[in-house]
């Protein structure tokens, strides 16, 4: 019987020092947000949105004039050399909202037959507060304020 309680106690250990390793690497950060009251500081830029259910991937939500209404917001192509930021697989998850410092590049790209503004992405930021897939463990766990290793995988965050 002792036997059987060690088993089972150290079976939960075990557990909890994986949960707590998870926990701990979800509170290192890899880039900050920004609050939209200091959007200005950045000069121009673009806030993009991803789109996964368009050929291009990503919405311009808007811009330094700040969020655009659900009517002018639109589809672009985003390239460049910086890597750009990840879009989430999941449908039913949010997606995050980025603040990207970009160059518009002068021709227009057909993407499934829509011609789409064209950006290089210079550098990018996510804006908070960072939205999250839906996850198992609560969402007071993931930090708003700026996105983890998991945000940047294109792995689910469980």
């Amino acid at each position: 019987m002792k036997r059987i309680v060690r088993a089972v106690i150290s079976l939960f250990l075990f557990l909890f020092v994986i949960l707590g390793v998870y926990i701990i690497i979800a509170c290192i950060p890899v880039k900050y947000a920004i609050r939209e009251e200091n959007f200005i500081k950045y000069g121009k830029f673009v806030l993009l949105q991803g789109n996964y259910n368009t050929g291009t991937g990503w919405s311009k939500v808007g811009d330094e004039t700040g969020f655009y209404s659900e009517d002018k917001i639109h589809d672009i192509w985003i390239e460049g050399e910086v890597e750009p930021p990840a879009i989430s697989t999941s449908f039913g998850g949010a997606q995050k909202v980025y603040l990207c410092k970009v160059e518009e590049l002068p021709e227009l790209k057909d993407i499934k037959g829509i011609m789409c503004q064209a950006y290089k992405i210079i550098e990018w930021y996510p804006v908070y507060p960072v939205v999250r897939e839906p996850t198992i463990l609560p969402d007071f766990i993931y930090p708003a304020g700026f996105i983890n290793i998991y945000d940047m995988s294109d792995e689910p965050v469980w």
